[in-house]
């Protein structure tokens, strides 16, 4: 999780900088399931072994400070591009934070438990449709009555 918190910034500014930030949104999003499918999914499930055995308070206590600063650290990345102008100023950035990673693990997830059902390609294609939607700035939305 630390690996992802110092890429994260960098490339949350790279995506919404973009010219076409729904396609940039669309290729992070494949390259981080293309990187849960190398091993066979090895080291993605190893890291969900690691969540299943949270009733060990040692593993529970690294869990919960491992994913309180990864939360923290992108709801600062997500307040600092609203300043920004970047993205929408409407959604709370500690919420979005935990939608954002429990969207992508639980997309991860399914492609573990369910690999015939779950095409990443074209999850990325809808979750980055869905999400520019919602986040991008009211400036650059195209409403039509």
């Amino acid at each position: 999780m630390k690996k992802l918190l110092e890429r994260l910034p960098q490339h949350a500014r790279e995506v919404f900088r973009a010219a076409d930030p729904e396609h940039a949104l669309k290729q992070l999003l494949q390259s981080e399931f293309e990187l849960c499918e190398q091993d066979n999914g090895e080291r993605t499930l190893l890291f969900f072994e690691f969540i299943a055995s949270m009733r060990d308070p040692a593993v529970k206590g690294k869990l919960q400070q491992s994913f309180s600063t990864l939360l923290d650290g992108t709801a600062e990345i997500l307040t600092e591009m609203q300043k920004d102008r970047l993205i929408s100023t409407e959604q709370d950035p500690k919420s979005l934070a935990v939608m954002l990673h429990s969207l992508v693990n639980g997309v991860v997830l399914m492609g573990l438990v369910a690999p015939n059902q779950v095409s990443f390609q074209s999850l990325a294609e809808e979750i980055a449709k869905a999400l520019w939607q919602g986040l991008q700035p009211a400036a650059l939305r195209h409403e039509f009555f």
